[in-house]
């Protein structure tokens, strides 16, 4: 449904199955099937006149609507991370990772190789950084601030947000090449590209220094024990004594339970392991990682359903 774009096509309102299958190019006796399924689904409704209209469901899956999750509906099922999960017993098995079972290479030399899902990967962060980021306005105060170091942050939603909100900040977003792809047309658009600076290289070397609050948002959780305390080490140095660093992942229970918050860390700390070898963590593993690091734990905000640590550099 996201690849035809159908919830696009209803925008506007209720239409006729016959009048989206020839927008999308579509077979009109199995395009109105697959929108009755999306009905069963609740992405659509089915009007008394036989005519379909998007659910609160279904307008997520535009694409021109903020929060839109129609990136990560193509994205799971038709990129490389599918068959990835098509090898997780494989993965608990033998303790290797689904990712390079299934496609003979890590789910970072993939990326680097496809342009097209990079793109949609990319689109897919951007959503969800979009969703997020009131709560860390609200959590963070950046006022005071001089100059924001987005370490991993791609094509610039979350500093783009940050510095809308705070004209009189600077920013610098630092990611590697192709994370940086489309960067700096996303940020010309978001009328900020003046006050922020991209920079490419390898946060296991190095990230950007001189900035007041560094930020790590779903990066840690990419990598195992060892590259995170890596990444870590690397902002520590690049960072002056007093400034800040918001680390912003899921934090795992430390005893599972069903509960909507634990149910949907637990889930993301199986599909670390999957795409990238890599995990979730406990609050007080990140605390513990974070003090050999040379930071100091300040508070842990309760944004959801990723948590914000605020941690000084000591």
């Amino acid at each position: 449904a996201a690849l035809l774009e159908i919830c696009d096509k209803l925008a506007a309102g209720p239409r006729d199955a016959l009048d989206v299958a020839t927008d999308v190019k579509a077979d009109p006796g199995l395009l109105r099937r697959l929108m009755r399924a999306l009905v069963g689904l609740g992405v659509l409704e089915e009007g008394a006149d036989g005519r379909f209209s998007n659910t609160e469901m279904g307008e997520l899956l535009r694409t021109d609507v903020p929060g839109s999750l129609a990136a990560a509906a193509v994205g799971l099922p038709e990129d490389n991370s599918w068959k990835a999960w098509a090898q997780l017993h494989r993965g608990v098995r033998e303790g290797s990772v689904p990712h390079v079972l299934a496609n003979n290479a890590s789910f970072w030399e993939l990326m680097a190789l496809e342009t097209e899902t990079a793109t949609r990967f990319n689109a897919f962060m951007a959503a969800q950084t979009a969703a997020f980021v009131p709560q860390l306005l609200e959590a963070y105060d950046f006022s005071q601030c001089q100059t924001v170091v987005d370490v991993g942050g791609g094509s610039g939603g979350l500093i783009a947000s940050i510095l809308s909100a705070h004209p009189l900040l600077r920013g610098v977003l630092f990611d590697v090449e192709t994370g940086l792809a489309g960067a700096d047309e996303y940020l010309r658009g978001r009328g900020v590209a003046g006050r922020c600076t991209t920079v490419a290289g390898d946060f296991f070397e190095s990230v950007p220094p001189g900035g007041d609050v560094y930020l790590l948002r779903l990066i840690l959780h990419d990598w195992d024990d060892k590259h995170a305390a890596r990444i870590l080490a690397t902002c520590r140095l690049a960072m002056p004594a007093g400034s800040r660093l918001l680390v912003i992942d899921h934090h795992l229970p430390a005893r599972a339970d069903a509960s909507p918050g634990a149910r949907i860390a637990l889930i993301a700390d199986i599909h670390m392991h999957v795409l990238f070898g890599a995990n979730e963590r406990t609050e007080d593993e990140l605390r513990k990682m974070l003090d050999v690091a040379g930071f100091r734990v300040e508070r842990v905000a309760p944004t959801a359903p990723t948590r914000t640590i605020v941690a000084q550099a000591v």
